[in-house]
């Protein structure tokens, strides 16, 4: 399968999933307080730091390894094995220290029901994997988006039946039962036992991978983790909405073009030109879609938030305005994990996360008593420390000079820029009731602006979506 229709597939798995998640998410702010939010996002975290361990970096060695033969797959689904049931045995019976050190009961009642995904997720990691490897994204939606409608339909069942946070707990749980048995369906042939043979092969790639993925992921839940202690869980439910909404242009965008660029990088590794072409392609492709998408979110932020989940959540406005001017630095290198990932580079991407997530983690300790306001600031200058640190591993490795970034930077101003002008006049000229109306009228706007500007610009989206064009009528004769 082509790269670009990969990334077609991707993005269409990614926008079903994303409106599933997004109507379960309105639905739920409005059966759910903050402080219920809160609670599980705490236990989440938790949770998730779990996780980290749990993956081992497996799935990103059987994307990327080359001689991936029967008995280094064998190898990986033992590994997998071993650390998912000793780690959710681990999660179950640890959950009421979690719940005592947090002094909230509710934590322990919701790892103890995720805690059970553990002992599911070996028999679908491998398959998921493979399809990942084999670029074969369609089968990938199918599997996501039946796990994400159970979820959300088990979630919303029992939030309104009153469940509390619990709904969460057995919505997230739903998901990944339902995702699991739908894998079986597009299982990998090779039949899996235990086999410890090639076992030091995935070890090796696996053990630099997984603990540079747990000190990312520290730094990413540090606000859950420390404000849950500091503050009070209704605090941790309003950051949690304020970074969740921003996550949505992360989530809708850069993480529809990630799995698809680790397979395709890795394939033409032998080219460093080559190599340095598609990334900065891919960024500009990738920047063209979130600025705009960051720009409008940061600008209407306070009647998104009301339109879709309420007025509960108001207090989170300031911070979505604060953490989205940040994000606008950091998309510049969020593709940069997957170029060292491809090209066998898993040390520098390590080096940046060893240096970046203390920092991160640091600035919401110190900031975490002053209020959410400050804690958000302090995050606020991690992404420029990021982004410096980062491109100068880039370019040192693969010759991508800083001043390759301003026509991309420039581009994407006047692509960002431009929208937002005329939803600025479109708002001062019409005054639109009710408030779901005016949101749709002006994301309209920004939108068919949007793609007149690109093709305005020239930008690559245009020459993308001209290419699609083009071969639609053919492919349909």
């Amino acid at each position: 399968m082509s790269a670009r229709k990969s990334i077609l597939n991707s993005f269409i798995g990614k926008y079903l999933n994303m409106a599933v998640q997004i109507f379960s998410g309105i639905i739920i702010a409005r059966l759910l307080l903050p402080e219920e939010m809160g609670v599980f996002s705490v236990a989440a975290a938790v949770l998730g730091f779990v996780h980290m361990f749990r993956d081992f970096g497996i799935n990103s060695y059987i994307v990327q390894e080359k001689e991936l033969t029967d008995s280094r797959l064998r190898a990986a689904f033992t590994l997998n094995l071993f650390i998912s049931w000793s780690l959710g045995v681990a999660v179950y019976f640890s959950s009421p220290f979690a719940a005592q050190f947090y002094e909230t009961q509710g934590i322990m009642e919701v790892l103890k029901i995720t805690s059970l995904i553990f002992f599911l997720i070996p028999f679908g990691a491998i398959s998921v994997a493979m399809l990942q490897r084999n670029m074969q994204f369609g089968k990938l939606n199918i599997i996501n988006l039946s796990g994400s409608l159970s979820g959300a339909i088990v979630s919303i069942y029992c939030a309104y039946l009153g469940f509390s946070y619990i709904s969460l707990a057995w919505g997230t749980l739903a998901n990944s039962t339902v995702s699991i048995l739908v894998v079986q369906f597009f299982r990998h042939p090779v039949t899996l036992y235990p086999s410890f043979k090639d076992i030091r092969k995935v070890l090796g790639y696996g053990s630099i991978t997984s603990i540079t993925h747990l000190v990312d992921y520290l730094g990413s839940s540090a606000p859950d983790l420390i404000l849950g202690k500091i503050l009070t869980m209704s605090d941790v439910g309003i950051f949690g909405r304020a970074t969740g909404l921003i996550s949505l242009v992360q989530r809708l965008i850069i993480s529809a073009i990630k799995p698809v660029l680790l397979p395709y990088l890795s394939n033409i590794q032998d080219s460093k030109e080559q190599l340095k072409t598609q990334y900065l392609y891919a960024t500009d492709l990738m920047i063209g879609l979130a600025w705009p998408a960051l720009g409008f979110l940061i600008v209407k932020s306070a009647l998104i938030i009301e339109v879709l989940y309420g007025s509960n959540w108001l207090a989170a406005v300031p911070l979505v305005k604060i953490l989205g001017m940040a994000y606008f630095f950091i998309i510049f290198t969020s593709l940069s994990d997957e170029l060292f990932k491809s090209s066998g580079q898993i040390k520098t991407f390590a080096k940046i996360t060893f240096v970046i997530t203390p920092l991160g983690f640091l600035a919401v300790l110190m900031s975490a008593p002053y209020g959410l306001t400050n804690v958000a600031l302090a995050l606020a200058c991690i992404p420029v420390i990021k982004v410096l640190i980062t491109t100068f591993f880039i370019k040192r490795q693969y010759k991508i000079q800083y001043r390759l970034y301003l026509p991309i930077a420039w581009r994407n101003g006047l692509l960002t820029s431009f929208p937002l002008c005329m939803v600025y006049l479109f708002n001062s000229h019409y005054s639109i009731t009710p408030m779901a109306i005016d949101l749709l009228s002006t994301a309209a706007t920004f939108s068919v602006v949007w793609l007149i500007t690109i093709f305005l610009l020239n930008h690559p989206l245009s020459i993308e979506l001209k290419k699609a064009l083009k071969r639609s009528p053919t492919k349909h004769a």
